[in-house]
């Protein structure tokens, strides 16, 4: 009942085309130009509020009319762009020869350009029935069509309202227009996820957990301690070789060799004694059940 109501109103006050293009044509016959143009203006604006699909033939004769309309009152590109109107619904009609010589040239100079002038496509997508410039076309289609207006018409089923509105299509222009409420819409770019942060990296050694890297720290102490001990006393074993050799020996020339190798041995030896016991320590200290050492690296 209320799409009946609407669709009543808008009857109401949408011109009759069939009778707006009688009349025109009836006041160019009176030289009647003021009532020629309102009718034809109210007639092409009212294009977008019939209910019916409009046949190409009343299209193309309305914008014929209402061209030579405007351009009989000085108004060329007004009258320009009415003419264009009616060749891109019928590109190969011509004007009537009645309206006069003038609006015969200038038709014919819209149509050879637009014959001319390389065209472009229109898809229309969505459930609806379709109508472009009064011919009907189907959904999900390219359709080849001159650049320029044209008129779009559609509806979403039998009982709904006819909609429409000037469909413009560019040179080489490849246009795609949702109708409906059913019309695909693309969805929304979902937002960029944040950049993940790298988690710090960690290397850690706890004597209470009784990791493998614990175990390794303290075997590793405990090896390296008794590798010094063990080294540094060999050394100060063969010190004490060598200083038995420096109190033998009875060659002036080979004493000051045996000195400087006895002293160089006795060092080294105890050097490599104490870093043994250091290094052994920290392997007891590791063994301790009570006592913890933890190192770490971080970036």
């Amino acid at each position: 009942m209320i799409l009946l109501l609407v669709n009543l109103a808008l009857a109401a006050d949408c011109p009759d085309l069939g009778d707006s293009i009688n009349g025109i044509a009836a006041a160019l016959n009176d030289v009647d130009l003021d009532t020629a143009r309102e009718l034809a203006r109210k007639a092409t604006t009212g294009l977008e509020c019939q209910q019916k699909p409009i046949s190409p033939v009343m299209l193309t004769s309305l914008f014929q009319l209402a061209g030579s309309v405007e351009l009989y009152m000085g108004e060329e590109a007004d009258a320009l762009e009415l003419y264009a109107r009616g060749v891109a619904v019928s590109p190969m009609a011509q004007i009537d020869s009645l309206l006069g010589e003038d609006c015969e040239l200038a038709y014919e100079a819209v149509r050879k350009k637009s014959l001319e002038t390389a065209g472009g496509t229109l898809r229309i997508d969505g459930q609806v029935e379709a109508w472009l410039d009064g011919r009907s076309v189907s959904t999900g289609v390219e359709l080849d069509v001159s650049a320029g207006g044209h008129l779009l018409q559609w509806r979403e089923g039998p009982e709904e309202p006819m909609q429409a509105r000037v469909a413009r299509v560019e040179t080489r222009e490849a246009r795609v227009l949702p109708l409906g409420s059913q019309a695909a819409v693309p969805a929304p770019a979902a937002p960029a996820a944040p950049a993940a942060t790298p988690a710090p990296v960690e290397d850690v050694a706890t004597s209470g957990g009784g990791t493998g890297q614990t175990n390794m720290a303290r075997m590793g102490a405990l090896g390296g301690g008794a590798v010094g001990l063990v080294v540094g006393g060999v050394l100060i074993a063969s010190a004490g070789l060598s200083h038995r050799s420096f109190d033998n020996e009875t060659d002036p020339n080979e004493l000051s060799g045996l000195q400087t190798r006895t002293n160089v041995l006795t060092v080294a030896g105890i050097g490599l004694g104490v870093v043994g016991l250091a290094v052994g320590g920290v392997g007891f200290v590791l063994l301790e059940d009570g006592a913890g050492v933890t190192w770490s690296r971080r970036w």
